[in-house]
């Protein structure tokens, strides 16, 4: 929705997040949910800081100085420069999921053009860092391996490897996803048609209605 509707059709804003998704006004002095939303921010801050640390650390060039290609592998090389950072402190990429899934919705995708021609001409002729099914492959399939290693130093580690494989699998849910064009159309349409007040919890059947039949 925020990617799709034009604010000007709720007065020039979005309604506040917590309204929109049917969170209680308190909710966030609970201490529990304070603990969580902290280490997950923390820990996407710690990806994307990892992130751009790694394209200091490889020097890589401005995007405009080098092909898009190379562009895109840099991306791909400081994905793995953020993670194995996080691997050798034991922190669980938690955020770093998050964000991903978040930017794979707001990012372009195939859904926002005309054709799968003029789709793929952008991805690799304009596309500079682009979250592709491959670049989340990759993060799925090495999360997944150093499972452990994430792990280590966890009060409960066996619970904590089950968190990180979960990551993992999500990095994959999100791969399938960018290479199904029709989903991408399907969540587009559903955002254009929705309005905010869909996002708040809803009993079971009731979010049909966003479709309605003619």
């Amino acid at each position: 929705m925020l990617k799709y509707k034009d604010p000007q059709a709720f007065g020039g804003r979005y309604p506040p997040p917590l309204k929109a998704l049917g969170i209680l006004d308190d909710a966030l002095t609970d201490p529990k949910v304070q603990d969580l939303a902290l280490r997950f921010r923390n820990t996407g801050w710690a990806f994307i800081l990892g992130h751009e640390l790694g394209h200091v650390r490889f020097q890589h060039k401005f995007y405009n100085e080098v092909p898009v290609p190379v562009s895109q592998a840099n991306e791909a090389q400081a994905d793995q420069f953020a993670l194995e950072l996080m691997r050798r402190v034991t922190t669980i990429p938690m955020g770093a999921m998050l964000f991903f899934q978040s930017e794979i919705y707001y990012s372009n995708n195939r859904a926002d053009f005309d054709s799968d021609k003029q789709w793929q001409d952008y991805v690799a002729k304009v596309a500079t860092h682009p979250l592709t099914a491959e670049r989340l492959k990759v993060l799925s399939e090495r999360v997944d391996a150093l499972a452990s290693d994430f792990a280590r130093g966890q009060p409960n580690k066996a619970a904590a490897m089950e968190t990180v494989h979960f990551i993992g699998s999500r990095f994959a849910e999100f791969a399938q996803f960018l290479n199904d064009p029709l989903l991408q159309r399907v969540m587009r349409a559903k955002a254009e048609k929705s309005a905010p007040s869909s996002l708040a919890p809803r009993r079971e059947k009731e979010t049909l209605r966003d479709f309605p039949i003619k």
